[in-house]
């Protein structure tokens, strides 16, 4: 028999809750976000919502551009009270990066927020090899996702000795299972343990990919938890190509894939 995918209306693994939480405290942590219901209300009575421009403005600098982050102090002044230009902090961890070299990886236009809502984006980009745990940094919610950067916070650059590459320790493999192995393990959502199996990641079924690291805590409700189950981050990225007429959305977060939908390589 045919396995469906059935999942919400966003196929976005970053509103999955994958700690190892209580049910108590998943139910009291569904209350604190406020349940959906506030957003839910303001959808009942305006559902058509004004019209604008899905897309932001590009970035003045294209993929595959070598940019240099400024210094501390010229990124500082772009900054209000609370490290943010037009809305996008500029994170603690992102200030390791200052005076460094690396190369666009992507130019955003249209993302999904921390709430679930697609939002236009103008003059953002995305660099190669840095996330939120760039350098053994601890910053965002575990998870490695790519941090963002305004046009105004970077400058041209040439490729040279002090470009960043992403470097990583002993290199090991997955392959990733057949389709029909991974459907048979998925609750009717399309989850295994809280974790969504999105259909972009159906196309990888039967693909040998690099492991960049097993994901080994995650921030959720406040605090730092251990996964259910093991969780592995594979080299490679959501293109957000499964919404359809939705997206796009440009974050490129790493697809996060769990321990049974895959066979480890010693």
């Amino acid at each position: 028999m045919m396995y469906t995918l059935i999942h919400p209306p966003i196929h976005c693994q970053r509103l999955n809750i994958i700690g190892n939480h209580s049910m108590s405290q998943r139910i009291m942590g569904h209350f604190h976000q406020g349940l959906g219901i506030k957003s839910g209300i303001r959808r009942l009575f305006n559902p058509s919502p004004p019209a604008r421009d899905p897309l932001g403005v590009p970035s003045r600098f294209a993929e595959g551009d070598w940019v240099r982050v400024r210094d501390h102090a010229s990124v500082r002044e772009t900054l209000d009270g609370r490290s943010r230009l037009r809305g996008l902090q500029f994170t603690p961890t992102q200030w390791i990066t200052c005076s460094k070299i690396y190369r666009v990886f992507k130019s955003m236009r249209r993302i999904i927020d921390d709430k679930g809502v697609l939002r236009p984006i103008s003059g953002t980009v995305l660099l190669a090899g840095v996330d939120c745990g760039i350098n053994g940094g601890s910053g965002g919610c575990g998870r490695h996702c790519p941090m963002m950067y305004r046009d105004e916070w970077l400058e041209p650059a040439k490729p040279g000795s002090g470009a960043q590459t992403l470097t990583s320790g002993e290199t090991r493999f997955a392959r990733i299972l057949s389709l029909a192995r991974i459907t048979r393990g998925l609750a009717w959502r399309g989850q295994r343990e809280g974790l969504m199996f999105t259909p972009e990641m159906a196309r990888f079924a039967g693909v040998r990919v690099r492991i960049l690291r097993q994901l080994t805590h995650v921030f959720e409700y406040d605090r730092w938890l251990n996964p259910r189950h093991p969780i592995y981050i594979l080299d490679l990225h959501c293109t957000g190509g499964t919404l359809g007429s939705d997206g796009p959305c440009d974050r490129a977060c790493h697809l996060l894939w769990h321990a049974d939908w895959l066979e480890l390589e010693d």
